[in-house]
């Protein structure tokens, strides 16, 4: 019984305390009660007082007893995670100290270039956080003075009022500021801004109160007074995790290389600044005259920089694998998403509290709304003072504009995270592509979906476009999800409060408008979900357009060459119906969400008035259906946005899943793989190794249908220190797998590779003083690897600039004369992927890099096919056997065995994946493996060397400009380059105009009339825009009408319940009668319902046409732009990067399609709707016109100032993004050769300096948009200020009439900054347009207009004759002649080939009979008709040229040879036999090349397997299942091979089926492989041409393989004219004539063998250069003989 009294006591006790704690009423008509006043405002100060103790005690003593370890001290091991510990990840860990240091750094010119020494970076941090510390001590002692005077000024004053009136509560708060003001870090002005508002309202009842004393209000002021000064101080804020306790200097230098850029505008600035984002409007004011450049834009802070929050992160994530490994010790499993959450919670911690904080505020407005239109509608029968409806204009007013300054607050924190994430992301995914395994010769794997299509496999290796994904699309969702994420708690938070607001003012009634639209959501997200499957189908239709684009771009020559614009045209109109047919569900979707969000107010205000008006049976009054009006608005917001939000997050968390799954992909084994050499090992070379390109798991994971890998082995090689090694064999052999295998970069299935380390970093090997080489290796790719800069930074490639080494290597290289050509020299941008360069350029560049570098070790892959025989003696005497290469290992992949042997010390032969033979040149020509033949003639300078003795210094006359008395390789493809370059300049003097490729420009200033007109006049016609005019207007109309209408419902209800009370005259009580005749509710609601549906019915109309119309647009505009680009002039595409093309037809394209009609349908919509609201408000209260215009001249003033500067930054932000996809590019093709040089540290430190001149941009951008927001709000807030009290002061106007101007008053902010923002998205997307009308002006090669003849369909016969007479040919009309007066016949059936110096004009004749350059004089006859008269259509699809250039389409071996299905299959496998790449059975497998080396050995041929012995040969699974057995399988097939008869038919490389697989680019064959199956493409088009021109088309192949080929195409091919121009003279000396050119002009032609017996004639002297003299004249006078020539006499 006692407990139960007992709890009986404690319940009364408690109700007691309740009832005394509460009050029955809070305001009192006036002011807030006295009751309410005592127990709630004057206790606030109490609160703010314990809150801010328990603050800084948290904040002061943690940190001392429970320090962080996470951070600090900031060290390499800091960044490491104890469980992915490599020397890659050191090396990592040190590239961001450095960034970080760097960045902290004052700029300099090339900063980002010096490296710091080994813990210099820790100690340049440490005193960087010393030194801005005592920079900061100035304001924070300043701050000091303020809080100590103000805090005591303003106690001693309430001192003075406890001694008057004896309050003491009063001198509690300012003696606490007091003393917290003593303590340094106290937070003294959020304290003081919290109480500020109390305060206010305090101060508001002591003015309205009747005798309050003077020193109560005296109180107030100095409150007000210290609060402003302590708002107004600037201060730094600390930054944090790696700087942690540091304070920003003006920002960090990343990203300005070596400019002074100006201060970061945020650092130091005042509270006050910082709300209202005022700090920003120096930088609009200043560049409103001057447009701002990149150079103008301002530092961002240093914590922001890439490497500061990648540092941070890595140090977070490493803290966390390590206490999980203590704690488990396994590995723990990573997963980006949360590992992000987590790490930037403090950050999202703080959002959410901004966020909650602004919502509060947010319902200020219509809660005074409502406040105001009860005062109205009371004003003629209440006694309430004016100063009461101040207060609710005050609570509208001031709810507008601190909730955009909270909000504000909440999206900085938001943006702040967003731009660190940004960069976290692309530099790991960065970081990894530097690290990952080189998988780019992988073809994509497939699998079966459920419905049964062939879809790529998500588990796949991630290739170039998906690594591309990664970081625009996933990085993008990622980083923007951080920025509001706080709508997870604002939103119910949000929805919570307004169905409490909505419940004060409606009643039950709101439960029935809020159950509508809880029940409108599912809606909502069905529309959503249907939109994302749409734009998921969207995006994977725009993904195969621009995979069909791509390729199309990057084959254009070829199809020029074919002919294939057309068809091309027609393939790429596919791709594009289907995008466009899935865009326009997407924009029917979009419609239904228009519909749905413009009708949903209308539908749930109807609902929730007609049950508050039918079903309750309440009057609705003004101030209800305002009030309830603008809070159902709101409610739709937090509602959608919630949903939208956490849809956003889910897909965010997948792209985490993406990420993290490609970060977790395998690193290059490139260092685990590399042994250190014991004592009889090799220092260089391999021992019992195999090598492949698929793991063991992959290996198991095989199909028995699939095709078997390659892989090369047993190899056991020891190549000599210091010497030169060569490595040949036939096409597809292993050449290149085994050169990939010494730098670690292809998969050692067994055994060991010795190679030298350079532990991922070459900056760390030290450099031997003698010397001036390192243990470290250059590599140089079978396919040149360049980057997008000049010639001299291609060659210096990071490494010390040594002037005299520079030169020497330019010598050996033969580039001089190329620097002469060019106008910039060396300093000529070699634009992307090296385009501006020819071939042999490419190849000599990439050579002189690795020369130059200090490498001990040279890796060389095929250099020496990509220049011509004349050039390869140069390099072979200057290079190989020059003083640069001395002392150096030389290992060197080359098909010319016969000039490079006699120089080297070890040579390998290869074949079908194995090593045949090894060791030195004469111990092989000893064996019978090389036939190392010597020139017959001794007076050229190949006597010494054929030998096989190396010569002696080479002197100056070995050069080969002498021998060749002009240029070098490929100097006319410069001269071309050049002179067009030439004729195209307007003013030569500044350095950029003489650029071969010239830099991107960003337009400046307003978008032109012409372009909006040239997109409005694609859109449709003037019925269109009438239509679209009417709709618009139409729509506004009918909004106007509904909130009239609902203004005359409130009214009628309001003037039913005024009037009763009241007496009036009898005339007038009538005339009242008669205005206010009561009509049903039943009428109003339909009248309402009826305008509603009509609304409705015109958005949908509205968005229906504008969506229809930009279809139509995006259609006329593509169709036209791809007509344009395919048809352009092929100097066009020379001159300008593919990825500037692509721009337009990706970007640009999805800017037009997606952007464009939208943004201008909310543009005018923004435009009407503003001007409606100016309409309605200046009809309500006519006096408002006298502020409308200070109020449209402030809009004015700030829309100016933002669009200004705002569309420069944005078109520089879009400029300063491409950097960072072209490193992406760049480093996905040439990782291999990055990491073989070790420089992986200086492209990190590129990415960092480029993602930072982004985010310097991104950031300034975003914070000019919230100046805007902000400002629109301020100047918003005067708007409602006018509506407001120009409606009070109107004694007429009747509640309804206010509420409806207040209303439209409170959403005209909105409006107009939609109308501001919209103007600059709107220029940006015509931005778009703009720069796809510049390449509708392109100039193309020929007019629809101005089409040639057709000729017949026989043409050109097999009797027909080719008659080239005084042709004279320029590049372009003003230039010089490139060919001159070149006259020569071939008859029916001939086949000529043509050779001269390098630069003599040979592939120019070339492309003369495709009609590539002007004609300046002469005519091309073929077959009795001018190829000038004839279309080029019909010329190009009649003749054939195999290109050097080997471009093979991503697909199948069939999409490739036969891309539109004209041939039979047994065609095209027909074809591919006389290629060799299929034997004569079509043996249904594919393996390596098997052509052997007969051409190298005379004297004994070289065994090859046999057809029996291939079956029978080890797979790679069956390899590794028996590798414990030394390889026993494969050993059987070498001594079959070794057993095989010599007469056995001999197999070449096998394409097992025409739907096999070809990888982007063709990587998954080899160089030669590639040549073949071009070759083949070619063959078959032959079937309908009889005219064939090879320029260089087998100069990849191995000899034998050449010979074959050219076998073929003269005994198989009898019929059919050719013009074969080859490097090779072995290759046209077996042909009918030859033709020597010499600039652009002929010197001879003849015979082959007519032409050698000429004394000092000029293809004598190119054969004597050639050092085969010899054979090419038995060549010669074989064909001599077997076409019944006199051979008796001889040379």
């Amino acid at each position: 019984m006692s407990i139960v009294f007992n709890l009986q006591a404690v319940s009364t006790k408690s109700v007691e305390l309740f009832t005394q704690a509460s009050c029955d009423q809070i305001w009192d008509g006036t002011d807030f009660t006295t009751c309410f006043v005592d127990r709630y405002i004057n206790n606030i100060p109490f609160v703010i007082i314990g809150l801010s103790a328990v603050y800084i005690l948290i904040t002061t003593s943690v940190p001392r007893y429970f320090p962080s370890q996470t951070y600090a001290p900031v060290t390499t091991d800091t960044l490491i995670s104890p469980s992915a510990a490599s020397d890659l990840a050191k090396l990592e860990s040190n590239v961001i100290l450095d960034a970080v240091a760097s960045n902290l750094r004052i700029p300099t010119k090339g900063q980002g270039k010096e490296k710091l020494a080994d813990g210099e970076a820790e100690q340049v941090v440490k005193e960087w956080k010393k030194k801005s510390k005592r920079a900061e001590s100035k304001w924070r002692r300043l701050r000091f003075w303020v809080g100590i005077v103000g805090a005591l000024a303003w106690f001693e004053l309430e001192v003075a009022r406890v001694v008057i009136e004896g309050s003491w509560r009063d001198v509690v708060f300012p003696g606490w500021l007091a003393l917290i003001a003593l303590i340094p870090s106290s937070p003294l002005t959020a304290i003081l801004t919290i109480h500020i508002l109390p305060s206010l309202i305090a101060f508001r009842s002591n003015i309205v109160q009747p005798h309050t004393s003077t020193l109560r209000i005296a109180s107030g002021i100095i409150e007000v007074v210290y609060w402003i000064a302590m708002i107004s101080l600037p201060y730094s804020e600390s930054l944090d995790r790696l700087l942690e306790k540091g304070f920003s200097q003006g920002g960090g230098s990343s990203g300005s290389y070596g400019e002074k850029l100006p201060t970061h505008c945020e650092e130091p600035t005042s509270v006050f600044a910082r709300a209202t984002y005022s700090f920003l409007l120096p930088l609009l004011f200043k560049h409103y005259f001057k447009p701002i450049t990149l150079q103008d834009i301002p530092a961002i802070r240093e914590d922001d920089s890439a490497s500061s929050s990648l540092g941070a992160f890595r140090a977070y994530r490493a803290s966390r694998d390590k206490t999980h490994l203590a704690k488990t010790g396994e590995k723990r499993v990573r997963n980006l998403g949360a590992d992000l959450f987590w790490f930037f919670s403090p950050e999202l911690a703080y959002q959410c509290i901004w966020a909650i904080i602004f919502v509060l505020f947010q319902y200020l407005p219509p809660t005074g709304l409502r406040l105001l239109l009860q005062f109205v509608k009371e004003r003629e029968t209440s006694n309430q003072p004016n100063h009461v409806a101040v207060l609710y204009v005050a609570m509208m007013a001031g709810g507008q504009v601190l909730s955009v300054v909270l909000m504000g607050q909440s999206l900085f924190i938001g943006r702040r995270l967003c731009i660190r994430l940004r960069a976290i992301i692309v530099s790991d995914v960065f970081a990894k592509a530097l690290r990952r395994r080189d998988l780019s010769g992988n073809v994509k794997k497939t699998k079966v979906d459920v419905n049964g299509k062939v879809v790529e496999d998500p588990e796949a290796a991630a290739s170039e476009g998906k690594i591309a994904n990664l970081v625009s699309v996933d990085a993008f969702t990622i980083s923007e999800i951080c920025a509001y994420t706080y709508y997870l708690v604002s939103c119910p938070f949000a929805v919570i409060l307004n169905s409490i607001l909505l419940y004060m003012t409606l009643g039950p009634a709101s439960f029935a408008g809020t159950a509508v639209l809880i029940a409108l959501m599912p809606l909502q997200g069905l529309i959503g979900r249907l939109y994302t499957i749409y734009q998921k189908r969207f995006m994977a239709a725009t993904d195969a357009r621009l995979e069909t684009v791509t390729e199309v771009i990057a084959h254009i020559k070829l199809i020029k060459f074919n002919a294939w614009e057309d068809k091309f045209f027609e393939r790429m109109g596919l791709t594009r119906k289907k995008e466009l047919g899935v865009l326009a569900h997407r924009f029917a979707t979009t419609t239904l969400f228009q519909i749905f969000v413009w009708g949903t107010p209308v539908l749930v205000t109807g609902v929730a008035f007609a049950v508050h008006s039918m079903v309750l049976k309440q009057p609705l009054t003004a101030d209800r259906a305002f009030a309830s009006l603008i809070l159902f608005n709101m409610l739709k917001d937090p509602l959608a946005l919630f949903q939208d939000t956490l849809t956003r997050l889910l897909q965010a968390y997948t792209s985490c899943v993406r990420i993290q799954a490609y970060l977790d992909e395998p690193d290059t084994l490139k260092y685990r793989q590399l042994s250190t050499p014991r004592p009889g090992e090799p220092t260089i070379g391999f021992k019992n190794a195999v090598l492949g390109y698929s793991s063991h798991e992959d290996l198991n994971q095989l199909d028995d249908g699939d095709a078997e890998p390659f892989a090369l082995g047993e190899l056991n090689l020891s190549f000599p220190v210091g010497g030169l090694s060569i490595i040949a064999g036939p096409v597809g052999c292993g050449k290149t797998t085994l050169i990939l295998g010494l730098l670690g970069e292809a998969m050692l299935l067994q055994g060991k590779v010795f190679m030298p380390d350079d532990h991922a970093n070459r900056d760390i090997c030290p450099i031997d003083p003698s010397t001036g080489l390192a243990d470290t290796v250059a590599y140089c790719a079978q396919t040149p690897w360049l980057i997008g800069a000049s010639i001299k930074e291609n060659i210096v490639f990071g490494t010390k600039w040594d002037q005299k080494r520079y030169n020497d290597v330019v010598d050996a290289c033969a580039l001089r004369r190329d620097f002469e050509i060019f106008e910039l020299g060396d300093e000529t941008e070699v634009g992307e992927k090296g385009t501006t360069c020819s071939g042999g350029q490419k190849a000599r560049i990439a050579l002189a890099r690795a020369v130059y570098s200090s490498a001990k070790t040279i890796i060389l892959d095929d250099v020496l096919s990509a220049v011509d025989a004349q050039t390869a003696r140069h390099l072979y005497d200057n290079v190989l056997q020059g003083t640069l290469i001395e002392g150096r290992t030389v290992i060197m992949v080359t098909h010319q065995v016969n000039l490079v042997a006699p120089a080297s010390k070890f040579v390998v032969l290869l074949e079908d994946g194995q090593v045949t033979a090894s060791g030195s040149p004469t111990e092989l020509s000893s064996n019978g493996y090389l036939d190392l033949h010597e020139s017959s003639t001794s007076s050229t300078p190949t006597a010494s060397s054929s030998a096989g003795f190396p010569p002696t210094q080479p002197v100056a006359d070995d050069l080969i400009e002498p021998v060749l008395d002009t240029e070098p390789a490929e100097i006319l493809e410069v001269q071309k380059q050049a002179d067009v370059d030439k004729a195209a300049e307007t003013t030569s003097e500044v350095k950029l105009d003489k650029q071969l490729v010239a830099a991107e420009t960003s337009g400046q200033g307003m978008v032109g009339f012409g372009t909006y007109w040239l997109y409005f006049k694609s859109m449709g016609s003037g019925l269109f825009w009438f239509i679209v005019i009417f709709a618009f207007i139409g729509s506004q109309i009918l909004q106007i009408a509904n909130n009239t209408w609902i203004k005359e419902w409130a009214n009628s209800n309001d003037r039913a319940s005024s009037l009763l009370p009241s007496v009036r005259e009898a005339a007038q009580r009538e005339l009242h009668n008669q205005l206010t005749k009561q009509r049903s509710t039943l009428f109003y609601l339909t009248v309402y319902w009826g305008i509603s549906a009509c609304y409705v019915l015109a958005v949908a109309a509205r968005v229906g046409i504008t969506f229809f119309g930009a279809l139509t647009a995006s259609q006329e505009l593509y169709s036209k732009l791809v007509r344009r680009i395919l048809g352009a002039k092929m100097r066009f595409f020379d001159s300008t990067p593919s990825g500037r093309i692509m721009n337009r037809l990706s970007k640009d394209m999805s800017s037009i399609d997606t952007e464009a009609g939208e943004i201008l349908m909310y543009f005018a919509n923004s435009c009407l709707s503003a001007g409606a609201i100016l309409l309605v408000v200046t009809v309500s209260t006519p006096a408002f016109l006298l502020a409308l215009v200070l109020i449209v001249l402030a809009y004015w003033i700030l829309g100016s100032l933002y669009v200004t500067t705002n569309r420069e930054i944005k078109r520089i932000d879009s400029v300063t993004r491409s950097p960072i996809f072209i490193s992406f590019s760049e480093v996905l093709v040439g990782m291999s050769t990055i990491r073989s040089y070790g420089d992986s540290a200086r492209f990190l430190r590129k990415l960092f300096q480029e993602i930072d001149q982004n985010t310097r941009c991104f950031w300034y951008l975003w914070q000019i948009n919230r100046l805007l927001n902000n400002f629109s709000n301020f100047i918003g807030a005067f708007v409602t200020i006018f509506a407001a009290v120009f409606a009070l002061r109107n004694p007429d106007m009747d509640a309804g009439a206010v509420g409806l101007s207040i209303t439209y008053a409170l959403s005209f902010t909105e409006y107009v900054l939609w109308v501001v923002r919209l103007y600059a998205a709107s220029e940006m997307s015509m931005n778009s347009v703009e720069r796809v009308g510049e390449y509708l002006e392109l100039e193309v090669e020929e007019e629809e207009y101005a089409k040639g003849i057709e000729p017949p369909a026989y043409w050109p016969s097999r009797e027909g004759s080719v008659v080239v007479e005084n042709l004279t040919c320029k590049y372009a009309p003003q230039l010089e002649p490139v060919l001159q007066g070149v006259s020569f016949t071939i008859g029916p059936r001939e086949k000529i080939g043509v050779c001269g110096r390098t630069g003599s004009g040979k592939s120019t004749l070339a492309l003369s009979f495709f009609r590539f350059l002007h004609q300046d004089g002469g005519k091309i006859t073929i077959d009795g008709i001018d190829i000038s008269k004839i279309s080029l259509t019909a010329l190009r699809s009649r003749l054939t040229i195999l290109p050097q250039e080997a471009q093979l389409f991503s697909g199948t071996v069939r999409d490739n040879l036969d891309p539109f299905d004209q041939h039979e299959d047994s065609a095209i496998w027909e074809a591919l036999s006389q290629c060799g790449l299929v034997n004569r059975s079509r043996y249904p497998s594919r393996v390596t090349s098997k052509a052997d080396l007969t051409s190298l050995t005379p004297t004994k041929k070289l065994s090859t397997p046999s057809k029996k012995t291939l079956r029978g040969q080890a797979s790679v699974r069956s390899l590794m299942k028996k590798v414990d057995k030394k390889l026993e399988t494969l050993q059987v097939g070498q001594d079959a091979a070794t057993d095989r008869e010599e007469g056995e038919e001999e197999e070449r490389v096998m394409i097992r089926s025409l739907d096999e697989k070809v990888a982007v680019g063709g990587k998954n064959f080899s160089q030669g492989q590639r040549q073949l199956l071009a070759l083949a493409r070619g063959l078959l088009k032959l079937r309908s041409s009889s005219f064939l021109i090879m320029d260089e088309s087998t100069a990849n192949l191995d000899h034998a393989t050449d010979a074959t080929i050219q076998s073929v195409l003269r005994s198989e091919m009898k019929d059919v004219q050719m013009i074969v121009i080859a490097h090779r003279l072995m290759t046209v000396c077996g042909l009918d004539k030859i033709l020597v050119l010499d600039h652009g002009k002929v010197v001879e032609f003849g015979t082959p063998y007519e032409l050698m017996q000429k004394e000092n004639g000029s293809f004598r002297e190119l054969c004597k250069q050639s050092g085969e003299e010899s054979q090419l004249l038995e060549l010669a006078k074989q064909v001599h003989e077997s076409k019944g020539g006199d051979a008796t006499s001889t040379a």
